[in-house]
């Protein structure tokens, strides 16, 4: 589930043949913005108010993100067990899935503060994922081994932790890894629209508004290291989880 060193070190050193062109050409065309300039602004951003902005909105996408991994884990299991709830819940998750981000947090913000927005979101967006990532798993399981459960009077939450858990695995990993990034970008895009106070959103609202391009650039950069920083809790914690099931 982790990236070889070697991807790793392919990544980096693209990352940073990349980062010399745009340092190269901001030299020649004398860009405003380059990456040294970024850093510069990333230096003043070093306080612990830069911290706390970051911290909070952090903790709304892992709320958020933890909310919409449990609802679209029992919704899954829910739809595969009947299918008359399926068919209830397929207009709603084809409706989230269709329907722009943008519009939907308009939406929002009629019928809740700022705050509550972001949380909305990026259950809206990320539950889905999770329900149609983890229902597609549990179809394609392995029914012999239910069977088997069946056999030996198999009770209800050993056929979730020792039949079903460990064959949905690597797809709750798949999708959720997708899911925290989608949960990270809801949750920044609802707040710049709501002007969330004291969040990453306000700030990248902030630079805009002042025609800050380093500013925003060191926002975006921090964005980028948080999101990733999340990617890999994800992938940490599944690595564990993949391990005590034995999997991969």
């Amino acid at each position: 589930m982790f990236l070889s060193w070697k991807l790793r070190l392919y990544r980096i050193a693209s990352t940073c043949f990349w980062l010399i062109i745009w340092q190269i050409l901001g030299s020649l065309f004398k860009i405003e913005t380059t990456p040294a300039t970024v850093f510069q602004e990333l230096i003043k951003l070093a306080t612990f108010e830069t911290l706390n902005i970051v911290l909070y909105t952090c903790c709304l996408v892992v709320l958020g993100f933890l909310i919409s991994f449990l609802l679209g884990l029992i919704f899954a299991y829910i739809a595969y067990k009947s299918t008359l709830f399926r068919v209830l819940i397929d207009p709603i998750v084809a409706f989230c899935r269709s329907t722009p981000i943008v519009v939907i947090i308009m939406g929002l913000l009629l019928y809740f503060s700022p705050v509550n927005v972001g949380a909305v979101i990026i259950i809206i967006t990320v539950a889905p994922i999770i329900y149609l990532n983890t229902f597609s798993s549990l179809e394609n399981m392995n029914k012999e081994l239910d069977e088997i459960a069946d056999v030996f009077g198999a009770s209800i939450f050993t056929r979730i932790f020792r039949v079903h858990l460990p064959q949905i695995v690597p797809s709750l990993f798949a999708s959720s890894n997708i899911g925290i990034g989608f949960a990270f970008k809801s949750a920044v895009t609802a707040q710049v629209i709501s002007l969330t106070a004291g969040s990453i959103g306000e700030q990248i609202y902030l630079a805009k508004l002042y025609i800050d391009s380093n500013l925003l650039f060191a926002w975006l950069v921090i964005i980028l290291a948080v999101g990733s920083f999340l990617q890999f809790l994800v992938s940490f914690i599944f690595s564990k989880v993949a391990h005590n099931y034995k999997i991969g």
